[in-house]
């Protein structure tokens, strides 16, 4: 699993559907704003400049560094959290899920390789932005559909056992996707 599946996952299971929806959403913005680079040609200019391709690399690993620390060193049982009222928790679901996305070095290289082999500079401009749009939508629907199943009653059973464990696992993941990120 690659960094947006945990993050989806960690959301279902420590803040609840919505917060995970939210965060599939974020997840979303954050294609959209790879598929927009992508049609523009501007990715491929990223890319080749390895000064601006290392600084995303380390925002990358710092940003996933410090995600994963939060889950592994997490406490918070998943009924409980289910219980909290606080909203505050709540409000960075969609940002983190974006940032998660975005920052997302072999992100750009996966939309550069996309758009390399399915467009070329004869495709019209809206088949490119029809092409974006399905990336965009299809990503959406498959991390809404992960959402929703890690918060299903069925899932919700296994979670309120295993949640602290469950984030301490994506946390332990999410640490190597880092680690790899510089490497």
């Amino acid at each position: 699993p690659g960094p947006d599946f945990i993050i989806v996952t960690s959301q279902s299971v420590n803040y609840g559907r919505l917060n995970a929806i939210k965060t599939s959403i974020g997840i979303s913005f954050g294609i959209l704003i790879h598929v927009i680079l992508s049609i523009f040609g501007v990715s491929y200019i990223f890319i080749n400049n390895t000064i601006f391709y290392d600084v995303v690399k380390y925002i990358c690993f710092i940003y996933l560094l410090y995600l994963s620390i939060s889950l592994i060193f997490s406490k918070k049982n998943y009924k409980n959290i289910l219980l909290n009222k606080d909203k505050s928790i709540y409000k960075n679901s969609f940002l983190i899920g974006f940032l998660t996305n975005l920052l997302n070095p072999k992100a750009f290289l996966f939309f550069i390789s996309i758009f390399s082999v399915f467009v070329n500079q004869l495709t019209p401009f809206y088949i490119k932005t029809m092409y974006g749009l399905w990336m965009v939508f299809a990503t959406c629907f498959w991390f809404c559909i992960i959402s929703i199943f890690f918060t299903s009653d069925f899932s919700k059973n296994f979670l309120n056992k295993y949640s602290i464990i469950i984030s301490k696992i994506m946390g332990v993941i999410l640490l190597i996707i880092s680690i790899k990120v510089i490497f």
